[in-house]
């Protein structure tokens, strides 16, 4: 099983979200804010899978802007921008 510590170097300055210093599932979600089948994924399925298992789960989420969303790119790099300053 691999460590916090050890996925936080694999995937260097990627933030990970995590309430376990050794969760067991480590879940990498690419999504694009305007795509339809992300939001129902986020609704359906991650929601209450980090619901009922937030104590042994991670979650690093990654940009994946579709091109043919117009606003998609945008509001990723915005989105970027507001992480890196909390």
């Amino acid at each position: 099983m691999l460590s916090v510590d050890t996925i936080k170097d694999l995937l260097k300055d990627e933030p990970i979200e995590t309430i376990s210093a050794s969760p067991k599932i480590v879940l990498i979600v690419f999504s694009d804010f305007e795509c339809p089948f992300c939001t129902r994924f986020f609704q359906s399925t991650l929601t209450p899978t980090l619901t009922n298992t937030s104590s042994e789960t991670a979650l690093i989420y990654k940009q994946f802007p579709l091109s043919f969303h117009p606003y998609a790119y945008p509001w990723a790099v915005e989105s970027e921008c507001v992480a890196k300053n909390l």
